[in-house]
């Protein structure tokens, strides 16, 4: 069977990120890599520190959201498990607590050799704006419309109701998919009010059509962040600098995850 223009546009998008991740690296730190489970892995790093006292950064994040094909590699189980909102092989892994996301990047580590783990909340930001650029949301421009990212409002002109194969977006600058938009995905921190001085929306699931910023306190070591927004929310929950947060072990349809390697610790 033939490709559909679909598949055939997502392969165009793949490609370009490949071309964009392209670099300057060296043999032992090149600017990008694939691992054996197919993720494409970008080198991203800052000339300096993003903030004054901070260590600079200098890691690689998986170009797009991890898949079910991918996650299911790990836990065969979860094909039985998938939502109906994102049921596709290609479309990013859902109904997985931030619990589930740590035991999958142990499994990844040891079956690669390299310790891969869940993006901290500053890398996630700062691969998310394009680094320096610091784009308002994640996209090829900084802009967003519905044919730049997958989130709810865009008046029927989205060809997704759900949750979309990953990829099917155009990325943003650093070559990496879906960071505004298709799934809020899992990052390594607990969530602390002064952990980055920014917006939070703490979304209810059972109110998605209601936009409604919410700031929680007492959160210390009880809640995992989550940042990028979804496919369920309007445009202002798609921006680079807004934070989510909940239980560690909570699933939701909504949210998913990328992998990411910080350099100093890679080995090869």
């Amino acid at each position: 069977m033939g490709r559909s223009s679909f598949e055939r546009a997502a392969g165009v998008w793949l490609a370009l990120a490949t071309a964009l991740s392209a670099g300057c690296g060296t043999a032992d730190k090149p600017e990008r890599f694939t691992n054996s489970v197919g993720m494409v892995m970008v080198r991203i790093h800052a000339p300096a520190a993003p903030r004054p006292g901070e260590p600079a950064l200098d890691y690689y994040l998986s170009t797009t959201e991890v898949t079910n094909e991918q996650y299911e590699r790990f836990k065969g189980k979860h094909r039985e498990q998938r939502a109906p909102s994102s049921a596709g092989d290609t479309h990013p892994a859902t109904m997985v607590s931030h619990n589930e996301a740590r035991d999958f990047v142990t499994w990844l580590s040891a079956r690669e050799g390299r310790p891969y783990q869940l993006p901290s909340e500053r890398e996630w930001q700062w691969a998310a704006q394009a680094g320096a650029r610091r784009l308002q949301h994640a996209t090829s421009d900084g802009s967003i419309a519905h044919d730049l990212a997958n989130y709810a409002g865009t008046g029927g002109r989205d060809r997704y109701e759900d949750a979309a194969p990953v990829g099917s977006f155009p990325p943003n600058p650093l070559g990496l998919f879906d960071m505004s938009g298709n799934v809020w995905e899992w990052c390594d921190d607990w969530y602390y009010e002064e952990a980055v001085p920014q917006r939070v929306w703490m979304r209810s699931e059972l109110l998605p059509s209601l936009d409604i910023p919410f700031f929680w306190y007492g959160l210390r070591r009880k809640w995992r962040v989550l940042r990028g927004g979804s496919f369920r929310h309007a445009e202002p929950l798609q921006r680079v600098d807004v934070r989510n947060a909940y239980t560690p072990g909570r699933q939701s349809p909504s949210w998913g995850f990328r992998v990411a390697v910080r350099v100093s610790d890679r080995a090869d």
